[in-house]
């Protein structure tokens, strides 16, 4: 039986795919795609469109964007059970994901679910380029120098979480901020610290936009 090749397309750019992503996506018989709702493409699929073989299925994975929990296992699992369908068939399927998959992957969940019952399946992932170093490079700012920590926050709006983060020292990476942006903004500012932050939107994609003064972000909603 073949693997699952869980692969990283990286944040948004195709040049920035690494060599291994593409040629696994050439040779797939199957692109398996996360999406969080039928009607809606999916980036990563936008992002490897020029390397998907014309004879290969697209198998699109409905995975929403929920805090649901019970509703996020059951869909772990039918698509867990939709790509073993495949791979029993002699299937090579490639599992798309942007940036990295190690990093907050959706695809962790699956090759989780997919382990758990179907022990013998065997998952092997290609890396790729993380959000924030793009967007560091998108800067033209180094995320860490000598031995400057660097903390990610994924939910910022959590104070706690932030004030700790800030606490340690270097740089702090506060991501998926677009439902907490002003509650960031408001946190920085009484912490004198709005004027050492940037705000990437897009980074690497169409409609990229840089903000370098978080105060032009006041009353405006930005995409996750």
């Amino acid at each position: 039986m073949k693997p699952l090749w869980i692969v990283s397309v990286g944040p948004g750019r195709p040049e920035w795919m690494t060599l291994e992503a593409v040629e696994r996506i050439k040779a797939c018989d199957v692109v398996a795609v996360p999406q969080p709702r039928a009607e809606e493409h999916s980036l990563a699929e936008r992002v490897a469109e020029t390397f998907i073989p014309k004879t290969a299925e697209r198998l699109y994975l409905e995975l929403p964007m929920s805090y649901d929990v019970t509703l996020l296992e059951t869909r772990w699992k039918e698509a867990a059970e939709a790509v073993w369908q495949r791979m029993q068939a002699g299937k090579q399927v490639a599992l798309l994901v942007l940036g990295d998959a190690s990093l907050f992957g959706t695809s962790a969940y699956i090759a989780g679910e997919l382990k758990a019952s179907h022990p013998e399946a065997v998952v092997e992932v290609t890396p790729g380029v993380i959000s924030p170093t793009a967007c560091a490079a998108r800067l033209g700012l180094p995320l860490a120098t000598g031995n400057q920590n660097v903390t990610i926050v994924p939910d910022s709006e959590l104070p706690d979480q932030m004030d700790k983060a800030i606490a340690m020292g270097g740089t702090v990476i506060l991501m998926k901020i677009s439902r907490s942006l002003q509650h960031v903004i408001r946190h920085l500012e009484e912490r004198d610290l709005l004027q050492h932050a940037r705000v990437v939107i897009r980074g690497g994609q169409p409609g990229e936009r840089i903000v370098t003064d978080l105060r032009e972000l006041r009353g405006e909603n930005i995409p996750y």
